[in-house]
């Protein structure tokens, strides 16, 4: 069983179209809207995307009771352990006009519950991969005894993270993108993708891994794929040659892809193939969409 630990959050789309400014202010387009479409984002949607992919997966989240989460959760199908948020929800409301991304508009509650409860729950359940998927909301709040915790029942650790990256260290797999390494590395990252995967020298990578203490250092960068670090080898795997639509969801689909991947028992390498996979085929959809083993 594959356990996915972290923050889910509300994602709300809301598309509409335009064909006029507004009289109150005339840099201001008047959007009529259509009823907004709803989806579990954050850790809920690593989870779908696991799910779907045909993996045996359960979410440990902390949710408010009275969310519009809780039924999405309830409906989607995977199995659940939730804690009671004694906060509002963290939502992410997308708003688009005539096909094109406006604005978003973020609720960015702290989410507060006792996560210890969650955690033994999830150790009781003894998972063979443990996926922390942190937005940094408050959820995961003891990262390194989650670490200790799953590998002590011989579990493998996966992170997608956008916290302090030396917050996980010991995992078997940390997953940053280009953005969230430059910024850990305290390196001003070039405007450039080429120019910023050369500024990823053999030197700087190896350092990271060494630091970290992790097995594989797993660094996404965008439509050219990810850069695998491990203690023998360093590669670029190429993503798929596919016309990006909407790059909203990727990251959780690519870890999504590696952790049931690995959980069939593929070698490291063959997993990243079948992440990057899955993440090239979620970025031709619109919004925050799973990825399903049949279109991989």
């Amino acid at each position: 069983m594959i356990a996915v630990i972290g923050d889910v959050m509300l994602d709300e789309y809301i598309y509409g179209s335009s064909t006029r400014m507004s009289p109150e202010c005339d840099t201001a387009p008047v959007i009529v809207i259509n009823p907004p479409i709803t989806s579990i984002g954050g850790a809920g949607n690593t989870a779908l995307n696991i799910h779907h992919l045909d993996g045996d997966v359960k979410l440990y989240c902390a949710i408010s009771p009275d969310s519009e989460l809780v039924n999405l959760i309830y409906t989607s199908g995977i199995k659940y352990h939730i804690n009671n948020n004694q906060s509002a929800d963290v939502v992410k409301r997308r708003i688009y006009s005539n096909g094109q991304y406006l604005a978003r508009l973020d609720i960015d509650s702290r989410i507060r519950h006792y996560e210890a409860g969650l955690v033994d729950a999830m150790i009781k359940d003894s998972p063979k991969i443990v996926l922390i998927s942190d937005y940094g909301k408050g959820t995961v709040k003891n990262p390194s005894n989650i670490i200790q915790r799953a590998k002590d029942i011989g579990a493998i650790v996966l992170v997608d993270s956008k916290s302090n990256l030396y917050d996980f260290k010991g995992a078997t797999v940390i997953k940053p993108n280009l953005k969230e390494f430059f910024e850990w590395a305290g390196i001003l990252q070039p405007k450039d993708i080429d120019d910023a995967i050369t500024k990823l020298h053999n030197n700087l990578l190896k350092s990271a891994l060494e630091e970290l203490e992790v097995d594989n250092l797993i660094i996404t960068v965008g439509e050219r794929g990810c850069i695998h670090v491990s203690e023998s080898s360093m590669r670029l795997h190429p993503a798929l040659p596919i016309k990006a639509v909407d790059v909203t969801g990727a990251g959780d689909s690519f870890i999504a892809g590696l952790a049931v991947a690995l959980s069939e028992g593929k070698s490291i390498k063959r997993a990243i193939e079948f992440a990057n996979r899955a993440a090239s085929i979620a970025v031709t959809k619109k919004g925050t969409q799973y990825v399903t083993r049949n279109e991989i």
